[in-house]
Formats: C-alpha cells, structure tokens, sequence
C-alpha cells in the first residue's frame, strides 16, 4: 500500500503507461534521479507522446539539466513538428543560450510548417517578438492576416507589429480597417481612436473621437475617449470639461435610463484630477458638492462622492461624518433597524448601491483609524445583507484578524471566501494564508 512498493510493482511492468507512472511515484518519493530514469524509459517506449515529453524537459529543468532539457526538446520538435510547442520552446531555449540565428531558423522551420494555422502562427509571431525580432514577428502577422484578413484580433496584431517595427504609418492604416468590424459607425471610431490613445498617436485618438461626436452628439463614449486622452496628454482642464460632459450625459442618479457606472467614473477621474491640481481646486468641489448633496437630501449618489472628496482632501472625520449621514439616512427610508441595513432597505437601485459603498467605505475608514472592533462588525453585517459582496467583506475581515496576530480567525474567513472564488480573489486568498504562515494553503490554493 505504500509508494515505495507500488513504484517495485510498475518497475516489473513493461509498458510505457507503467514506466509513466513510476516517474511520478519516483518523483513523490524524492528521486529524481529514479523518476528521471522511468520518464526516459517512457518516452523511448511511446516517442510519439508529447505529454511524456513535456514532463521529460520538466524533471531535466528542476535538476538544473539546461543541456539536456533543450536536446530533448529539439527532438520532440523534430519528431512532432504538429507540436508547435516544442518548437517555440526550442526557440526560447535557443534565445537565453545566446544562439540567435538557431532560434530564427527553428521559427522559420516552423513558420514553414504551420503555414496555413492561424494559431501556431500566433504562438511563432509573440516567440519572435519575445526574441526582439520585429522583422520576423512582423512577417509572421503578415501571414496570418492573409490567412483571415476580418479578423480583429489579426488586425490589431498586425498593426502593432508594424508599429513595433517603426512603421508608424502602416500602422494607422492598418488599424483603420477597425472602423468597419465594430457594430455601428460610432463603435468603429472609439475602437480606432482607442488604438491609437495606447501607442500615444493623440491627434489620430482625437480626431476619431470627434468623427463619433459628429455622429452621434448624444452618446458619452466620445466624450470619455477625449477625457482620457487629455489625461494621458497632461491637460487637465481640458479633461476636467469632457468628464463634466460625461457626467451630464449619464444622467442624474436614480434618473431614468441614468448610468451610475459610468458617473462614478466620472467623478472618480474628476477628483483625481483635482487632488493633483492643489488642495484649492479640491476643496472647492468639496463645497460644491456639499451644495449639491443638501439640496438634494436623498441623492446618496452625490453625498458617496462628496465623502470621497473630502478623504482625498485628507479630510477623514468629515468623510466618516457624511458616510455615517448616508447610512442613517437610508435607515429611516427603510425599516429604521440600523445603519448598516440601508444597504437592504427600500428605495431605487441607485440608492441601495450607494449606501452598500458607504458601508465599506466606512468600514475602509474605521480600519485607517485602528477602529477595528466597528469595522468588523459592520462588514459582518454587510455580508450578509449584501450577499454579492459577501466574499469582500470576509477578505477584509481576514486581513483585519491577521492585522491583530488572530492567525486561526484569519484563515477561518479566508476558507469562507474561497467557496467559488474567482481567480484574482483565489490569488489574494493565497497571498493572505502566505502571510499567515500556512504556506501549505496557500500552495493548495
């Protein structure tokens, strides 16, 4: 029943799914000279099988056998040249052994091969570009353009490997064929001038978002794209205007067909704004928007933002106060039950999600300021009347526990957290049990 007696049953059996086996026993029990020895026995016995292959180089790698790892991998891309794998792997392998002309011609051999898939080509064009090779990967993108010349993810690669390559111009002209693959006309533009605004081509960026302004004077897009690219341009006034813009066409909160996503970002990028041009400009928002949350008492929306303003002004106490307002606020709207249970109560969508985002912004707040004990309670409550923010509110309160050495309530919340996590959440659950010296965990995790 133990390893080492099912690793003497596999070493009396021929095939190579035995000798398969007995690498991986080899390997648990801690020779690897053993496992080695089985995977080689493997792959002679089935040479066709890439999976065998693959753990071959691996074992060779972790023994520090850099020689002998390339060898084999040249000669699974020479056994299985349908493998594209091996291929660009020999390639790398060739690149950080110095040997560039080996890793041209190995790409070249397999550009050759897999003329006529699209995939593989993809796979040889970001191995070439890995390797500086612009001429090369720009070659490689050219042929897989041809190959599906709508295709948009071929279009924007192309693109980018002609502008790699200092070919600015061919570029934008290849880029431009994004104006038709987008649902309408103004969908074509924004995708373009967004193109352009990521490699910095700003009066390219502007002039598509004023061609989809043209178009349809009513939609925000055009007015977003402009404000992140006098963002990117460092005008900030210029920005501040078109966020206003954005901020207006989005409409009031609770209004309807109003977009709180998009206000919030808006107003987000407008504080942020503001912050870098002087506590003066910052300070005046924040008595604008206390103007504009007191005269419309039930716009939470706006008192959200106005406690934002005023912790960016490093004003805490008053970020806590109007926080608290919000709460208490949507407590006597709804069953008056506590604060923490606006978040549940009646009123519009809007509403209930602004108050949902005060809670954790005070909870955000009472943990800056050592109030644990509050802040912990109020996430508990939390998530349990938000359930979609059930697992946020577990991994503060993990980090809280960890924060007062409570290693055990730490881990207990982050097992909570874990049940159908998604990835990026997985990660910060393995990097807190890292941090809580279950290395174990966080390696299963």
């Amino acid at each position: 029943g133990t390893l080492g007696a099912l690793a003497g049953e596999l070493e009396r059996a021929p095939g190579p799914v035995e000798w398969e086996i007995l690498g991986q026993v080899r390997d648990e029990l801690g020779d690897l000279e053993g496992a080695l020895t089985a995977t080689r026995t493997a792959l002679a016995r089935a040479p066709r099988d890439a999976a065998i292959g693959r753990r071959l180089i691996a074992l060779q790698e972790r023994m520090g056998r850099d020689e002998e790892a390339t060898a084999t991998t040249a000669e699974l891309a020479r056994r299985l040249p349908s493998e594209v794998g091996f291929s660009t792997e020999l390639a790398n392998r060739q690149l950080r052994g110095g040997d560039r002309a080996a890793a041209a011609a190995t790409i070249d051999r397999a550009t050759i091969h897999f003329a006529h898939q699209a995939g593989a080509l993809r796979e040889l064009a970001e191995s070439a570009a890995r390797a500086g090779d612009d001429r090369r990967a720009l070659a490689i993108r050219e042929r897989i353009h041809k190959l599906d010349p709508t295709s948009e993810s071929a279009i924007v690669a192309l693109g980018e490997a002609q502008f790699q390559s200092g070919q600015k111009d061919d570029a934008r002209r290849t880029w431009s064929a994004l104006r038709t693959r987008a649902g309408s006309a103004v969908a074509g533009h924004l995708r373009l001038g967004e193109g352009l605004l990521d490699h910095d081509l700003f009066t390219g960026a502007i002039e598509e978002a004023r061609s989809a302004l043209a178009l349809d004077a009513k939609s925000a897009a055009p007015h977003r794209l402009l404000a992140q690219i006098y963002e990117r341009q460092r005008k900030p006034d210029a920005a501040l205007e078109e966020w206003n813009l954005v901020l207006r066409i989005a409409g009031p909160a609770g209004s309807d067909g109003g977009d709180a996503g998009r206000r919030r970002e808006a107003r987000t990028h407008s504080l942020a704004l503001l912050a870098r041009q002087g506590r003066g400009r910052l300070d005046a928002e924040v008595h604008r928007l206390r103007s504009e949350a007191e005269a419309h008492p039930d716009d939470a929306e706006t008192w959200l933002f106005l406690a934002e303003a005023q912790q960016r002004l490093g004003d805490g106490a008053g970020a806590m106060t109007t926080l608290r307002a919000i709460l208490a606020r949507g407590a006597a709207v709804g069953d008056g039950s506590g604060d923490a249970r606006a978040a549940a109560g009646g009123g519009s969508g809007d509403a209930r999600a602004a108050a949902i985002e005060a809670g954790f912004a005070l909870a955000r707040l009472l943990q800056r300021t050592g109030q644990l004990d509050e802040a912990t309670l109020r996430l508990d409550e939390l998530g349990r009347l938000a359930p979609g923010r059930a697992r946020e509110a577990q991994l503060q309160m993990a980090a809280i526990a960890l924060g007062r050495y409570d290693t055990a309530g730490a881990l207990a919340r982050a097992a909570d957290a874990e049940v159908g996590a998604d990835p990026a959440t997985l990660v910060r659950i393995a990097e807190l049990r890292e941090r809580a010296g279950s290395d174990t965990l966080a390696a299963a995790t």
